[in-house]
């Protein structure tokens, strides 16, 4: 026992600060936890309401698990290999308060709570070599002034609703969500920092300019005609997330080294333009059931997914550097309501892709290439689906770097045994003569977006109207 207790210590020392590529340290704000005289402690498991009770009676803990008198699990050092602390269907109230808990589970967090409701967790030290805390079927639960550590992420939210997170530090990892409806994204945030910055967390709101410069990670959660600019995230499970959203644009941002640079979910007439999407693990930009996105004159380069990820009807992608990627441009067939169909793919540069230039999965449909520039990739494009076109009918093609000039026309790879009438050998040259009309409609479009954007800012500075800084 003793030598199992030493293994884990050793592993907590070495193996967290590893993995968590920047070591942190608790702010002023914890540090005075380190020094409270914290009772060692096993891994703490409940299931049930029945076992809460039983191990209270049993560790003597403070409560009666109701709202006035909630158990209260307190001052207490745990290092773990699996979960430091897992509770699980309860419905009783208690309390997580004062303790230091470290876990190096790989594929879990250190603090679990499942399908539990009226939890709190404050003043507490959590420290994880993958996930810090992991919310799964949470209501009305409440973290408050905690430092949370995450190699993957610090706090993962998953079909949870009504939760309220203040003056949290989460010095890396930072937030990610799943859930099945907007209210799984509604909860309440105050004076929390990712990455040694303030968290952006902005609900229903309509007509912000939103300066995204100050924030470690941004939520932009069932608005419209917001504009933001000039963001920089990484070491997060994503820089920014919008999800709800209408007629949204990010502009001038840059996110890299996390999971995913930029993710859209649910959301329509999304314009992404003039950002940088490198160095994440999975694709630098992911549109996920949403509609109508603009992607223009982005830089998205070194992911280790697909450099642009697409589920959802109408996309425009055009005039990007899209390379190095494992893949560059991938196009996934939709289920049930969701259907990925009419998809604009032009004049965009890209190469070295260690697979795919661009794939098209079977059940893609309507996809319009022309215009690009596809050079080193393995291979260039792939079509699996039907009733693409990878010409625009009149006289452009793509640009291919294994065309062979004798031949007349391209063929893309792939079941669907497509064709680039007018394929071509050399780099296509002076964009604005290849640019079609509904691609200058396009720019025309973002640009009086732009202009009306920067005009609503000066109305709302002179009506003296926040500015996007709250985390309400």
């Amino acid at each position: 026992m003793k030598a199992r207790t030493l293994f884990v210590a050793w592993l907590v020392i070495v193996f967290v600060p590893l993995q968590l590529g920047r070591p942190q340290c608790p702010t002023a704000d914890t540090l005075a936890f380190l020094n409270l005289a914290q009772e060692s402690h096993s891994s703490i498991i409940i299931n049930g309401d029945a076992d809460f009770t039983s191990q209270s009676i049993t560790e003597g803990w403070q409560g009666n698990g109701t709202a006035s008198s909630p158990y209260v699990i307190d001052n207490y050092t745990i290092s773990s290999l699996e979960y430091a602390l897992s509770i699980s269907q309860v419905s009783v109230s208690f309390v997580i308060r004062r303790c230091r808990l470290t876990s190096v589970f790989l594929y879990g967090p250190c603090v679990s709570l499942n399908n539990v409701s009226n939890a709190v967790i404050e003043l507490c030290i959590i420290n994880s070599f993958a996930i810090g805390v992991g919310l799964y079927l949470v209501r009305n639960c409440t973290l408050n002034s905690n430092w949370i550590g995450g190699g993957r992420e610090s706090l993962s939210l998953r079909e949870s609703y009504s939760c309220t997170f203040t003056n949290n530090v989460l010095p890396n990892g930072g937030i990610s969500f799943d859930s099945a409806d907007l209210a799984g994204f509604r909860h309440t945030f105050s004076n929390n920092t990712v990455v040694s910055r303030p968290l952006g967390y902005f609900y229903n709101v309509t007509g912000w300019n939103i300066d995204a410069s100050s924030f470690g990670q941004l939520f932009i959660i069932g608005s419209d005609h917001c504009y933001v600019s000039t963001g920089n995230f990484r070491d997060v499970p994503y820089g920014v997330l919008l999800v709800g959203c209408q007629d949204c644009e990010l502009v001038s941002c840059v996110a890299y080294q996390s999971r995913y640079g930029v993710v859209i979910l649910t959301s329509g007439n999304v314009t992404i333009s003039n950002c940088s999407l490198s160095s994440n693990l999975y694709s630098g930009l992911s549109i996920n059931r949403s509609s109508n996105c603009f992607i223009f004159t982005n830089s998205i380069y070194s992911n280790r997914g697909f450099g642009i990820d697409v589920l959802g009807p109408n996309v425009r992608i055009v005039s990007n550097l899209i390379s190095s990627n494992e893949g560059g441009i991938l196009a996934i067939p939709g289920n049930g309501e969701v259907q990925t169909y009419g998809g604009l793919v032009v004049y965009n540069d890209i190469h070295g892709n260690t697979k795919h230039g661009i794939l098209l999965q079977n059940g893609v449909s309507g996809f319009r290439v022309y215009g690009n520039w596809f050079h080193s990739n393995a291979p260039n494009a792939w079509d699996d689906a039907s009733g693409n076109q990878w010409d625009d009918g009149i006289g452009m093609g793509n640009a291919w770097d294994d065309y062979y000039y004798d031949v007349g026309f391209y063929q893309v790879g792939g079941t669907a045994i497509s064709i680039d009438h007018y394929a071509n050998g050399t780099v296509l040259t002076n964009p604005s003569d290849f640019i079609p009309g509904e691609i200058t409609l396009a720019l025309w479009g973002l640009s009086s977006a732009a202009l009306l954007g920067i005009a609503a800012l000066l109305i709302i500075r002179t009506k003296g109207t926040r500015l996007g800084t709250s985390q309400s």
